[in-house]
């Protein structure tokens, strides 16, 4: 309720819900309490700070070592989910890239892993090496290099 009124000596909860919009968010606001028979008013502070989906991979560096043209290598890293919300995440690739993630988007719940397979498919005979960015929304990116 924005306004009620209070027998003398009697009390009553106040209900107050934070519902950030954007994580990291930071929010401070102040509420009056008015009452006619008090000269001055009290003022209650109410804080929040958003948390977002935070992701971490087990690994930083994926190396392939030498693979044959024409063959293809896979390798497992696992993505974590360290906070209770969900995130949404997607590794930026290139479609014609050596390297592609399955899956290379998706969802994982709140303090779930979810494992990532990496290919490797050279198709040049030479060394490679790629960094790709994971973004998540609503969190800071994250990334692996590869190397094959």
């Amino acid at each position: 309720p924005t306004s009620g009124r209070l027998d003398p000596h009697a009390s009553t909860k106040i209900l107050i819900t934070y519902c950030p919009t954007a994580s990291g968010a930071y929010t401070c606001d102040h509420f009056r309490l008015v009452t006619p028979s008090m000269p001055q008013q009290a003022v209650l502070t109410c804080t929040g700070q958003a948390i977002g989906p935070s992701l971490s991979m087990d690994v930083g560096m994926v190396e392939f070592g030498d693979v044959s043209l024409g063959s293809s290598v896979g390798k497992e890293i696992r993505i974590q989910n360290l906070h209770n919300v969900s995130a949404h995440f997607e590794f930026l690739t290139d479609p014609h890239s050596s390297f592609y993630f399955q899956p290379s988007n998706g969802e994982i719940g709140g303090g779930l892993s979810l494992p990532i397979t990496i290919h490797f498919r050279p198709h040049h005979p030479m060394n490679y090496y790629r960094r790709v960015f994971c973004l998540i929304k609503n969190a800071a990116p994250i990334y692996v290099d590869l190397i094959g």
